[in-house]
């Protein structure tokens, strides 16, 4: 990508001259100074910006394009202009400008609706997934060796993992990295907001599952945009580079860092192309509730309550999504409620109740919460301990103490208790979703003791 590294995931800064693309050809370019951190974002430093002088310093930007000192197209978005300063009379009129995603390679129109055909993404933690081994007590699974490629197509899309080689050569030494990576393809270019949506989410939360750990773009590189027409591109490279701001904080300390790993892609090894498509299947069927729980076990809340009310409420969406068992039909429901409704004297007590018995039918969070564990101790024996504990009854009580009773009550975990109570819902969902994923049983087994072999409190006394 020219003579400086640029990525999601590194430091970097160049100059060039910029643009508005919008201004129908009269816009002059204007030189600038651009400096990317992965906790800050995008900083643009213009030099007598037109806008100024047109009475529009105080606007944001959609889209402005550039060309680099070396001559590589670029393209920033949704700019906010800062702050303005002018040294007068004789002096030059300056702005700052800030974003959080730039194109590196391309002159691009819209960052949504740019079409893309083939996408090749890398995030933080994909290496350790893609090489990690796994055991069981049939023995150990190896994952993917440096020069081993894992291909599977998925209803017309490819999917290529792997891993790709830098160097980094001097006089007297010769430094090479292998870094996983993911390449996504298309038969027919489509938006890149729907090809994010479709494909890198569900991948990125595979990675964040699989490996127990908070995940951040380190590079994402739209190829062959030069071979497509669209109106949305302007000039653009085979590789454009697409700079996104994906951590607004400093990434925390890794809380499990790679050395036991939750599902590397080698507990898959007897199914690894069935497995990626049962992946994105679960991920579709969860639909916005799949946001809830990885955004959680992605970015911890701060708050204790917060982390418990997030994955109760995701236990709840999961089980009616894909384990309801309903204890009426609709048809007898239906039929109850009339009766019931009926037997009473007043309208007002019959609108009253009517809204209320609308869902009776439904099964309640004991009901919900209790299934699943029941469905974990099948793999793992340790849960029917919790289970005898009474935990599904003290996280049921806990949840209805925090929603409805602002956390009182004698029934409401506190502090520690809660915490590990916390963690122990967080294993039963894990889990159920590697048995919904078809995982053999030894296998979820051998997964849930290499992820937490370490972590005493866990499996310790209920």
């Amino acid at each position: 990508m020219g003579q400086i590294e640029v990525r999601s995931d590194v430091a970097f800064e160049f100059e060039g001259f910029w643009w508005d693309p919008n201004k129908n050809g009269q816009s002059e370019p204007t030189y600038g100074h651009v400096r990317f951190e992965p906790s800050i974002g995008i900083t643009l430093n213009l030099v007598e910006w037109q806008g100024e002088y047109d009475g529009l310093a105080e606007r944001d930007l959609a889209v402005l394009h550039g060309q680099t000192l070396t001559g590589a197209p670029c393209t920033i978005f949704d700019l906010i202009n800062v702050q303005s300063t002018g040294h007068f009379p004789a002096g030059h009129r300056g702005s700052e400008w800030h974003s959080s995603v730039m194109a590196y390679g391309a002159l691009i129109n819209d960052r949504d609706a740019v079409p893309v055909r083939k996408v090749k993404v890398s995030w933080r933690g994909l290496s350790e997934w893609l090489a990690t081994a796994t055991q069981d007590h049939k023995g150990s699974r190896a994952g993917l060796g440096r020069d081993d490629v894992f291909e599977v197509e998925l209803e017309g899309t490819k999917f290529i993992f792997g891993f790709e080689r830098t160097e980094a050569n001097d006089r007297f030494t010769d430094h090479q990295t292998w870094t996983g990576s993911v390449t996504v393809e298309l038969t027919e270019p489509i938006a890149l907001s729907e090809f994010a949506q479709s494909y890198l989410t569900p991948l990125r939360n595979l990675i964040l599952f699989g490996t127990s750990e908070e995940t951040v773009l380190r590079s994402l590189v739209l190829l062959r945009l030069d071979e497509i027409e669209s109106g949305l591109i302007g000039e653009a490279r085979a590789l454009t580079e697409w700079v996104v701001q994906d951590a607004a904080r400093p990434l925390t300390v890794r809380r499990n860092p790679y050395a036991h790993l939750l599902m590397p892609l080698a507990a898959w090894s007897s199914d690894t192309g069935g497995f990626v498509g049962r992946w994105f299947k679960l991920h579709a069927d969860l639909g916005e509730a799949a946001n809830l729980f990885f955004g959680t076990l992605n970015n911890r809340p701060g708050y204790l309550e917060t982390w418990f009310l997030n994955l109760a409420s995701f236990t709840e969406v999961y089980h009616r999504t894909l384990h309801n068992e309903p204890p009426l039909t609709q048809g007898e429901h239906q039929a109850s409620v009339s009766q019931m409704l009926d037997a009473l004297p007043e309208e007002k007590l019959r609108e009253h109740y009517e809204r209320r018995l609308e869902h009776a039918d439904e099964q309640g969070f004991r009901s919900r919460i209790k299934q699943l564990f029941r469905r974990a101790e099948e793999a793992v024996d340790g849960v029917k301990l919790w289970r005898k504990a009474d935990l599904p009854d003290e996280l049921l009580e806990t949840r209805n103490n925090l929603t409805h009773r602002a956390g009182a009550g004698d029934g409401t975990l506190e502090g520690s208790n809660l915490f590990w109570a916390t963690k122990r819902l967080l294993v039963v969902l894990e889990i159920n979703i590697m048995l919904d994923l078809e995982l053999p049983l030894d296998v979820v087994a051998g997964c849930i003791t290499q992820r937490y072999i370490n972590d005493v409190g866990v499996f310790g006394a209920a």
